[in-house]
């Protein structure tokens, strides 16, 4: 339970991440290639040094933007799961 509560939160941003980078990779790759600040965020996350949670807490005002976003792209990506 202890593990589950800790971890879940994490699991979820990240599979935020995932979803907004599969369902629109250019303007997610032109973010990261243009803002050294995500760049060096997601670098931080993929080293260990930092996590999900906290790149998305980074993301301030923009964080409901981001959100809703990543809304978007699960909904996108179960309709397609669906669909095969």
């Amino acid at each position: 339970m202890e593990l589950e509560r800790r971890i879940d939160p994490e699991l979820a941003a990240a599979q935020q991440l995932g979803d907004l980078f599969h369902q629109h990779p250019w303007p997610y790759v032109q973010v990261l290639k243009r803002s050294g600040y995500f760049w060096r965020a997601l670098c931080r996350v993929a080293r260990g040094e930092g996590d999900y949670q906290s790149f998305r807490r980074r993301l301030g005002p923009l964080a409901p933007v981001f959100d809703l976003a990543a809304r978007r792209a699960a909904r996108s990506r179960l309709a397609r799961s669906a669909s095969n």
